[in-house]
């Protein structure tokens, strides 16, 4: 991967100040949550921690024993075949719901993020990633930003074992 694809600018908020906690001891920090800003993707990196505190496991999968903090190199990774992925599903294959319909590469740079890590039972890492046709990054630093139930397009979610370079799980919102 080129060194121009891991420069990014990060604006780092400390978990433990979303959740009303005295950032200044050591003991008690968590990891920061992380806003991260890619020329073709931006989104909210979470930590484990972070991840924990939400109870993010009820969106997880069965199979989520604990979570991690992925870092951006990661999330590069989840990022540079992220496209072809989506594209091998019909729901997406076709374009995205923007008025009017946009093919997907186009307006997918446009998606903001949440990137969440767990394990599963297998203890392989995986990154949990929902996307938002309509909402900031900045909006999005708390996982409290759960996509609502309907809204098509606008909002859906993929799984990245990155043990296996495997995306699975895509699940696309249903228009209310």
């Amino acid at each position: 991967m080129p060194p121009s694809r891991l420069v990014f600018s990060i604006v780092v908020v400390l978990a433990l100040n979303l959740a009303g906690c005295p950032a200044n001891n050591p003991e008690t920090s968590a990891p920061p949550t992380i806003l991260i800003q890619e020329t073709d993707y931006q989104g909210v990196i979470f930590s484990a921690a972070e991840a924990e505190q939400q109870r993010l496991e009820v969106p997880m999968t069965a199979d989520t024993v604990e979570f991690w903090s992925p870092t951006a190199a990661d999330i590069a990774r989840l990022e540079a075949q992220l496209l072809p992925a989506l594209l091998a599903d019909e729901r997406l294959s076709d374009g995205v719901g923007f008025n009017p319909v946009q093919p997907l590469a186009a307006a997918l740079p446009d998606y903001t993020r949440q990137y969440f890590g767990y394990f599963n039972i297998d203890g392989e890492a995986v990154i949990y990633t929902r996307f938002y046709c309509d909402t900031s990054a900045e909006e999005l630093m708390t996982s409290s930003s759960v996509p609502p139930l309907d809204g098509g397009d606008c909002f859906f979610q993929i799984h990245y074992n990155t043990n296996t370079d495997e995306y699975f799980g895509l699940y696309v919102h249903g228009e209310a």
